[in-house]
């Protein structure tokens, strides 16, 4: 667990600016697609209540045991359905979820869904990919497109050969032997976040707005990850960073 959260400082330096934790002293809070639960153990200390949500058991179970380790309340933390919430209307002060939403098939009922279950003037922050981002034109359509439009070509001997160790490789390359060339683009970006993520959706500013469009304020800003070289450029992040936050009040 400290060497997750190592990892997550160092690649989202920024993220106890984004989620400040302190802000959430004496609210009752809700986080969807907890994870490992890095995020959840920072945020908790500080809630009235603490809530987390997941659709895998491996991350539920991770997230428990790292509350029992931090001698936290791990009761709150529970599966959940982003587009199917287990919790009343107007429950929580604050919503958050980092880099989810934009992997569930219906993203749009899923921010429904934070609207129903927020307080009238509760706040959420939410992440999801940005479209017009530098990472999205040259790492996923360029770069990755290419390696797997290689990969559909070699043959299935050599790959084994390869991959030997890697049975993900191979049926990797199975799985694009069945697709056209013109949906290599979009295996690229679903296995941006590992493969056989089966969605993984990109947005612009303005439909991220549109997204939130019941909310009664929308902020949306750009903030990327440490690892990519441009996005030590504020000017370049500003404008083509991966991140999509959105900071809203119901």
């Amino acid at each position: 667990f400290r060497e997750h959260d190592a990892i997550i400082d160092a690649l989202t330096p920024y993220h106890k600016d984004v989620y400040r934790y302190e802000l959430m002293k004496e609210k009752i809070v809700l986080e969807i697609g907890c994870g490992m639960g890095s995020h959840a153990w920072r945020a908790a200390p500080f809630s009235k209540e603490f809530h987390a949500v997941d659709l895998s058991p491996n991350s539920i179970g991770l997230t428990r045991k790292r509350f029992q380790l931090c001698g936290l309340d791990d009761r709150g933390i529970m599966l959940g359905d982003a587009e199917k919430l287990p919790f009343p209307d107007n429950y929580f002060d604050h919503v958050y979820s980092n880099g989810v939403i934009h992997h569930t098939p219906n993203t749009k009922k899923a921010v429904n869904e934070i609207l129903r279950v927020l307080k009238p003037g509760g706040t959420t922050t939410v992440m999801i990919y940005h479209k017009n981002s530098i990472f999205y034109y040259v790492d996923i359509l360029i770069k990755n497109q290419m390696k797997y439009a290689i990969l559909k070509i070699v043959p299935s001997s050599l790959v084994r050969m390869i991959f030997s160790k890697q049975e993900t490789a191979i049926s990797l390359q199975e799985e694009i032997k069945k697709t056209s060339w013109r949906e290599i683009g979009n295996l690229a970006l679903r296995f941006s976040d590992g493969h056989y993520n089966p969605h993984t959706k990109v947005y612009t500013k303005e439909e991220a707005k549109m997204l939130f469009f019941d909310f009664k304020e929308v902020v949306v800003k750009l903030y990327s990850g440490a690892d990519r070289w441009w996005e030590n450029y504020k000017c370049i992040n500003d404008n083509f960073g991966w991140g999509l936050f959105i900071f809203a009040v119901k």
